[in-house]
Order: structure tokens, then C-alpha cells, then sequence
């Protein structure tokens, strides 16, 4: 497998006590494994972000098409669904 460059990333001093204490509990072998971690969480929440830009997105496009129910409508029915599943 052919070596890859990875970057030199210069961390702020929280980022770097962060990264001892992973390092000193053992959850971690590495800095290379909490970047790795950390990269994984921040494509996670970087992903979510978009899906809620896309729901937002198609959210304005309903209610730009007419494709909505008044608020109060709504509120009303999960009201009820509420008090169903309480058993009122």
C-alpha cells in the first residue's frame, strides 16, 4: 500500500490536552486514532447538516407550492396523538 502525505495540523492548546488525556485514559493508541475519530464525528455532523438544509429546502419549496397545513392544524392533531398514547 503506497504511503500517503497527511498534512501537519498544528492544534490549539485545548485540542492538545484533549488528545493526552484520550491518549493517558488508553482508549486511544494514538493521536492519529482521535484525528481519526474526531474526522469521523465531524462527517457525521457535517452530513446532518446538509439533510437539514435539504428539509429545510424542501420544506420552503412546499410552502412556496401550497403543499402545507396551518400550524395550529397540526399542533392540534399532535395534541390528540399525545393524549392517546398517554391514554387521556
Amino acid at each position: 500500500m503506497p504511503k500517503t502525505t497527511v498534512p501537519q495540523v498544528k492544534l490549539d492548546t485545548r485540542s492538545r490536552k484533549l488528545t493526552a488525556r484520550l491518549l493517558k485514559s488508553g482508549r486511544y493508541a494514538s493521536a492519529e486514532e482521535v484525528a481519526r475519530a474526531a474526522y469521523r464525528l465531524l462527517e457525521e455532523e457535517e452530513r446532518d447538516f446538509e439533510q437539514a438544509v435539504d428539509g429545510i429546502r424542501r420544506g420552503m419549496e412546499d410552502a412556496k407550492a401550497g403543499r402545507m397545513k396551518p400550524a395550529n392544524e397540526v399542533f392540534a392533531r399532535l395534541d390528540q396523538e399525545i393524549a392517546k398514547r398517554r391514554g387521556k
